[in-house]
């Protein structure tokens, strides 16, 4: 079947298929009347999809991640209608984000996007949480707050050097992002939201500043008083490059992100090492080499980054 809406991209993003909309709106049907199955995130991205509002190609590539993560789930009792427990909890989750008619649409603007030459890797870097602080004007309120990133720093990366450019986050954050605050990248247990408002990103002299007021679940007091307590310092964010370039800097390689599409912030316990958790577009870099005159040019070498 031909989905109407495919690979094909709107002047705001991707419009969800009929049915789509239709399974969306039987998962949250399912879990008002059983009372189980999805987050808050997912009830969130129902609610868009059953309205059918457009949807921007980083939730759409976060739908192809989610589905791929729970197509295990299909293995489960309650799956299928007949089964004891149907629908079960992953039935009703696997709805909210669309179904499969939502991972056959995600799938095709993704694999369309990629053949275009659209960078869909999602990279993730980290920071620092420095500080917990109580708001002036809501003491009960307290904010952790910390850079995600900070630009024009250099660092290396395993095969070559890095820098976000100051301003790399400014149109991601002008075009007002739903972006998801996360404790070890589970999204599971979201911990703030830009849409909701308790999850703020700038960008300012320094890099990417990141405040959060945390909702009070289990998850949102734990990391409090471990981020108070000096136990949880490190934050990652993740993130797509829409632009980057390489050039030479100091005799060195060097990668130069100037404009990143963000997608989630997360209090991690062991921050990833960039020199084994980066996959790059590789097509940056050779267009880069191939302007080197001879013989310099030989000494620029890709390596595949080792897991």
């Amino acid at each position: 079947m031909l989905l109407p809406s495919a690979g094909v991209k709107m002047a705001d993003g991707f419009q969800p298929t009929v049915e789509m909309a239709e399974e969306a709106a039987r998962g949250l049907a399912w879990r008002e009347e059983f009372g189980r199955g999805g987050t808050e995130v997912g009830v969130a991205r129902a609610r868009d999809i059953s309205n059918r509002r457009n949807l921007s190609l980083d939730t759409v590539q976060r739908m192809v991640s989610y589905f791929a993560r729970h197509e295990v789930d299909k293995q489960g009792q309650g799956w299928n209608q007949g089964e004891e427990g149907y629908p079960s909890a992953g039935r009703i989750a696997w709805a909210l984000w669309g179904g499969s008619p939502g991972r056959d649409w995600a799938v095709s603007i993704v694999s369309n996007n990629k053949e275009r030459g659209t960078n869909m890797t999602m990279e993730r870097r980290f920071g620092h949480f420095v500080e917990a602080v109580v708001r002036a004007d809501a003491p009960s309120a307290e904010v952790l707050r910390g850079y995600a990133s900070v630009t024009e720093a250099q660092y290396p990366i395993g095969y070559a050097q890095e820098v976000i450019s100051r301003g790399a986050f400014q149109r991601t954050l002008r075009e007002k992002p739903d972006v998801v605050a996360l404790w070890n990248h589970d999204d599971s247990s979201p911990l703030a939201r830009t849409t909701a408002g308790n999850l703020r990103l700038t960008e300012d002299e320094t890099g990417l500043l990141v405040e959060m007021e945390p909702i009070d679940t289990q998850a949102g007091r734990d990391l409090r008083v471990a981020v108070r307590s000096g136990v949880v310092t490190a934050m990652s964010f993740g993130f797509i490059v829409k632009a980057d370039r390489f050039e030479e800097r100091d005799g060195k390689v060097t990668r130069v992100i100037d404009d990143v599409e963000l997608h989630e912030v997360s209090a991690v316990t062991w921050p990833a090492n960039p020199a084994t958790s980066l996959t790059v577009d590789r097509r940056s870099f050779d267009a880069w080499v191939s302007t080197v005159k001879q013989p310099a040019r030989k000494r620029y070498v890709w390596i595949e980054p080792q897991d």
